[in-house]
């Protein structure tokens, strides 16, 4: 591979890559890294990855760095690393090490613990903006059904609302029920 056809795919990758040395030194970084972790190239290259993982993370890493040096590939590893602004940042790495250069190759996408968490109140904030209209909507069209002397068009105009409103609120508690696995959030 040239390395103009390298550095259009390093640096246009979706995924967080990098390369270090077998001590760990930064070798290159593309630019979703930097994108991701807050680094600039000229900040990290050439230093250390150990200061920018998670401390708890650093003795694990030390152990996968030495099954590496075994000609072995790790894949789907998670671990902690820190961002610029301090936030940790939970990685799902996948690595290899080249036994020619001792240069191991590090891919890695971003991961969150709460993503279900994440969806589930997504999910229940908007069910409840939703919901609140709907009910309104719905409150007010049966007011106007019930009231007398209402002609059979608005009447049918009026059911149509209704059904439609139902159809909103099955399928927002249809919603709720995929993707809200805490059924006492549901309401």
């Amino acid at each position: 591979m040239n390395s103009a056809m390298y550095e259009t795919f390093f640096n246009h990758s979706n995924d967080i890559l990098f390369i270090t040395d077998d001590k760990g030194n930064l070798l290159d970084i593309n630019t979703t890294f930097v994108h991701n972790l807050g680094y600039s190239k000229k900040q990290v290259l050439l230093t250390n990855i150990k200061p920018l993982m998670h401390q708890d993370d650093v003795t694990k890493t030390l152990k996968l760095m030495s099954e590496l040096s075994r000609d072995k590939p790790l894949i789907n590893f998670e671990q902690n690393y820190i961002h610029l602004n301090g936030k940790s940042l939970r990685l799902s790495c996948t690595a290899f090490m080249d036994v020619e250069t001792r240069n191991i190759f590090i891919s890695a996408k971003y991961i969150s613990k709460n993503s279900n968490e994440e969806i589930n109140k997504f999910v229940n904030a908007t069910a409840h903006e939703i919901n609140n209209p709907l009910g309104i909507i719905s409150g007010y069209t049966e007011l106007l059904k019930s009231q007398p002397g209402i002609d059979k068009n608005t009447n049918e105009k009026l059911d149509v609302i209704l059904k439609s409103s139902e159809r909103i609120a099955n399928t927002i508690k249809d919603l709720k029920q995929v993707y809200c696995s805490d059924s006492s959030l549901e309401k």
